[in-house]
């Protein structure tokens, strides 16, 4: 089993996750008074979260390689170009909306039901990997890196005598 760091929205993190633990942070997700997301965090930094509320959520994933990464975001096939909204965050960090209205702007064939974001996140708990039952579309470029992570600024090498040394 993959030993995933589990957080939950204004709780605190779980480190080695079990199944249960993880179920129960779904199950809370749905609550009208409960968090609006929760992130599952692998060792490598690769992670699958789900946000939103009153039905309406967004499933992402993203896979860590080194230096960069790739982010997917879960839905149905569909050429449609309509935006939607979900809604997250219980009290919003910059106090611009009421609480749990956030705006998340996506495509309206991403906004998913709980029993996907129940579906998905488990398997991912399960496997560590992506559910193949949905749509993942490569979101990476809404994720620009910062000027302080979107290069290798500089190389330096050992000094000979420390490699000598080993």
């Amino acid at each position: 089993m993959i030993h995933f760091t589990l957080s939950v929205e204004n709780l605190p993190c779980v480190c080695r996750a079990t199944t249960a633990d993880i179920e129960r942070a779904i199950e809370s997700l749905r609550s009208p008074t409960g968090p609006t997301y929760i992130n599952l965090t692998g060792p490598d930094g690769s992670y699958a979260q789900a946000g939103g509320t009153n039905g309406r959520y967004v499933i992402e994933s993203r896979d860590v390689y080194g230096e960069g990464f790739l982010h997917w975001r879960a839905g149905v096939p569909s050429d449609s170009q309509e935006k939607t909204s979900v809604y997250f965050y219980a009290k919003c960090s910059r106090g611009l909306h009421r609480p749990r209205s956030c705006p998340y702007k996506i495509d309206a064939a991403d906004v998913l039901g709980w029993e996907n974001v129940k579906e998905a996140l488990l398997h991912y708990a399960a496997t560590g990997e992506r559910h193949r039952g949905y749509s993942w579309r490569d979101v990476s470029s809404e994720y620009p890196c910062t000027a302080k992570h979107d290069s290798i600024k500089e190389f330096v090498p050992a000094s000979r005598q420390a490699t000598d040394a080993r």
